[in-house]
């Protein structure tokens, strides 16, 4: 929907969507929105009048303006729960949604979210968060920020992590991608989260959810023993792609070369052998049964600093009848 600056809805119903904010949260607060409103961030927006365009917390399909006229595009419905926060409008101008935090000092932490957007007329993304042009200026953009500085800087000294931006001519449309960074270089320190939009040539439906930070993202299973053979199969759940590997005292490394002890993974569940080495191997064959100690290692893609889960697992062998 290219821009024909009409807008019907009154500032009162566009209100009622969000709640009031709460920013110096210690994690994140309401990353997934699931309160039905934006406690917890902060808005700010220009021009400043939400009836004009603003975040808004929503569900379902219809965009909180521009589904009002007809015409309008549908947007993704929330990746995750039951609402989400997207950005909508009937006029050009700047959205920003923020919220500062604190990032723990102990490791690893990550940053965590799904990012989408939808957008009716070609993108443009300018170092630039100005909508008053002269240039076209139509883009989405998610930084680790500065508290101190200004909440439309986009200077690099300013711009801590750029965690997404669009980039000029873009596919119009980007389904819910869930995104990670990795923010062990900010540990102990505190930042702000900016979800910053801008529209001055049509409208854009910039979208956000499940925001949060994480230090273990490794889910162990249950093991599947194996008595045959005296091993174990361990299922490793992760959300993104990247290595995983398996250590411990007297159990076999996970590798897939002799150079890589590291095994690469899919977002999803993969199953690690747990075998027995050393005087664990002999003692399963002694006494039909060890227990073994061991390290699952986990370092998402884009990312360099790696988590990881310690777990005890039961071997046991059937013993051969004399």
């Amino acid at each position: 929907m290219h821009w024909k600056w009409v807008l019907a809805l009154g500032a009162t119903a566009a209100a009622a969507l969000v709640g009031p904010a709460v920013a110096n949260a210690a994690v994140v607060d309401n990353g997934d929105f699931e309160t039905g409103n934006l406690s917890g961030w902060t808005l700010d927006n220009s021009p400043d009048d939400m009836s004009a365009g603003s975040w808004f917390a929503y569900t379902g399909t219809t965009p909180p303006i521009s589904g009002m006229f007809p015409g309008s595009a549908p947007v993704s419905p929330p990746p995750q729960g039951n609402f989400a926060a997207i950005t909508d409008q009937g006029g050009p101008g700047r959205r920003i949604l923020y919220q500062d935090i604190t990032v723990p000092s102990a490791g690893p932490q990550y940053l965590t979210l799904f990012v989408y957007y939808s957008t009716a007329v070609d993108l443009a993304s300018p170092d630039s968060l100005d909508p008053a042009g002269p240039f076209e200026n139509e883009q989405y953009r998610i930084d680790v920020m500065r508290p101190t500085a200004a909440l439309d800087s986009v200077a690099p000294a300013d711009v801590l992590k750029t965690v997404f931006r669009t980039q000029t001519g873009a596919p119009h449309v980007l389904a819910p991608t869930k995104t990670i960074v990795d923010l062990a270089s900010l540990m102990g320190q505190t930042v702000r989260l900016r979800f910053a939009e801008v529209d001055n040539s049509g409208v854009l439906n910039a979208g956000t959810d499940a925001v949060s930070v994480d230090s273990d993202l490794i889910t162990l299973g249950t093991p599947r023993a194996n008595k045959k053979k005296g091993t174990a199969l361990l299922p490793v759940s992760v959300p993104f792609p990247g290595t995983l590997s398996l250590s411990g005292n007297g159990v076999a490394q996970q590798s897939t070369a002799p150079a890589s002890k590291a095994v690469a993974v899919q977002a999803g569940t993969t199953s690690l052998l747990v075998k027995a080495t050393g005087k664990k191997k002999r003692k399963l064959k002694r006494k039909g049964k060890t227990n073994v100690s061991l390290t699952v290692t986990y370092t998402p893609t884009g990312t360099t600093t790696p988590g990881s889960e310690t777990t005890n697992v039961k071997l046991k062998k059937k013993r051969k009848k004399k």
